[in-house]
C-alpha cells in the first residue's frame, strides 16, 4: 500500500518462493555432500588434527560460526528484510518460477557461502579431541570428509563472496539509472532502507569467507588440499555458462507454456463459436530476474524460427557479453584468492 506495507497478494507469492527456496537449499547440501565424496581426501585432515591440541578446533568452530552468522544475515536480509515484490514490478513474475528466489544469483552465492561457512563450523567442532571420542565412529567419519571438503572448497566460496560484490556494486553506484529503478520506487512507497539492506546483503560475507580462509584454514592441510587451479577456472567458468542459460530455461519453459495455454483458448472460442476467449487454465506472465537482461536479449538477437514458439535463444550478443563479463570476473578474482592465501 501507500505505506510500503506489501498486499496479500504479494506476502502470498513471496511465501510460496520461499517454500521453493527450501529445495534450492536441499539442492547446495545435495551438491556439498557429492563433492565431498568424490573429491576430499580426509588423510591430510586425520594426521594434521592428530597435531593438534585439545580446545584448538573449537577455538576455531567459535569463530567460524561467528562467520557463518554474519552471512546467514546477508541472507535472510535478502529473503525476508528485503520488501515483497510489487504486482507492478518484474521480479514478482521472476519468483514465481519453480525456482523461487534463486532464479537471483546473490541467493545462489549466499546459500553456498554460509553453508560452506556453517559446515565447516561444526566440522572443526565435531574433530576436536575433546568432542570427537564422544561421537559414533560413523559420524566421526564423516565429520573428518566434512572437514577435508570444507578445505577443498574454501578458495570458490572466498571468491565467490567477493565477485557477488564486484558485480553488484560497481552497477548499483555508477549506473544512473539504478537508483531510479531500484530504490526510488520503494522509497515512494515508504520503504526507505531498501538501498542499505541491498548493500549489506551484497558485502556482509566478505569478512568471514576470507577469516576463513586466509585465519581457520591451515596453509599447509590447504596446499595438499587445495584442488588445482585449472579445476577452480573450470568450475568458473561453467558456472558463468550454466547460470545465464538456467535463466533462459526458466523463462522459456514459462513463455511456451503461456503460448500453448493462449492456443487452447483460442481453439476453444473457435470451437464454440464465440468472440470472447472461453475459460481455460491461466498461466502467469514471466519476467527475467534482473530488468536489464530484456535489453541484452535484443542485443544483437539472431534471427530464428524458435521466436514463433517464445524462445529466446541465450546467444544474443548481449547475453554472451554478460556470460564471458561474469566469467571473467570469476576467473580474475579466483586467481587473486589463490595468490592472497598462498602468499598469507
Amino acid at each position: 500500500d501507500a505505506e510500503g506495507r506489501p498486499s496479500a497478494r504479494e506476502l502470498a507469492s513471496h511465501g510460496t518462493a520461499l517454500q521453493r527456496d527450501a529445495v534450492g537449499g536441499a539442492w547446495v547440501l545435495l551438491l556439498f555432500g557429492v563433492s565431498a565424496t568424490l573429491f576430499a581426501d580426509a588423510a591430510p585432515s586425520v594426521d594434521f588434527l592428530a597435531a593438534q591440541p585439545p580446545g584448538a578446533q573449537l577455538a576455531r568452530a567459535a569463530i567460524g560460526l561467528l562467520c557463518a552468522a554474519i552471512a546467514w544475515s546477508a541472507l535472510l536480509v535478502d529473503l525476508l528484510l528485503c520488501p515483497c515484490p510489487a504486482v507492478a514490478d518484474g521480479k514478482y513474475r521472476a519468483i514465481r518460477t519453480g525456482s523461487g528466489h534463486y532464479v537471483y544469483l546473490t541467493v545462489q552465492s549466499l546459500t553456498i557461502i554460509t553453508t560452506h561457512l556453517s559446515l565447516s563450523a561444526l566440522a572443526n567442532a565435531a574433530t576436536d579431541k575433546l568432542t570427537a571420542p564422544l561421537l559414533p565412529a560413523a559420524l566421526a567419519r564423516a565429520c573428518l570428509t566434512v572437514h577435508a571438503a570444507c578445505h577443498v572448497h574454501a578458495e570458490y566460496v572466498a571468491s565467490l563472496s567477493l565477485v557477488l560484490a564486484l558485480l553488484y556494486y560497481p552497477a548499483a553506484i555508477l549506473l544512473p539509472n539504478w537508483e531510479e529503478e531500484e530504490v526510488v520506487p520503494w522509497r515512494r512507497r515508504g520503504v526507505h532502507i531498501f538501498k542499505r539492506l541491498n548493500f549489506y546483503s551484497h558485502g556482509a560475507a566478505i569478512p568471514g569467507s576470507l577469516l576463513d580462509l586466509l585465519i581457520l584454514k591451515d596453509r599447509h592441510l590447504l596446499a595438499q588440499l587445495a584442488p588445482p587451479y585449472r579445476a577452480l577456472l573450470a568450475v568458473g567458468i561453467c558456472y558463468g555458462i550454466l547460470y545465464p542459460i538456467s535463466v533462459h530455461v526458466g523463462y522459456n519453459w514459462h513463455a511456451m507454456h503461456a503460448r500453448t495455454l493462449a492456443r487452447e483458448r483460442r481453439a476453444r472460442a473457435e470451437a464454440t463459436g464465440s468472440d470472447g476467449v472461453a475459460p481455460c487454465k491461466s498461466h502467469p506472465p514471466h519476467e527475467w530476474p534482473y530488468g536489464f537482461m530484456t535489453e541484452l536479449t535484443d542485443l544483437g538477437k539472431p534471427p530464428a524460427a524458435l521466436h514463433s514458439w517464445g524462445v529466446r535463444p541465450p546467444f544474443s550478443t548481449g547475453w554472451v557479453l554478460l556470460s564471458a563479463i561474469g566469467t571473467a570476473a570469476q576467473l580474475f578474482v579466483l586467481s587473486a584468492v589463490r595468490r592472497l592465501h598462498v602468499g598469507a
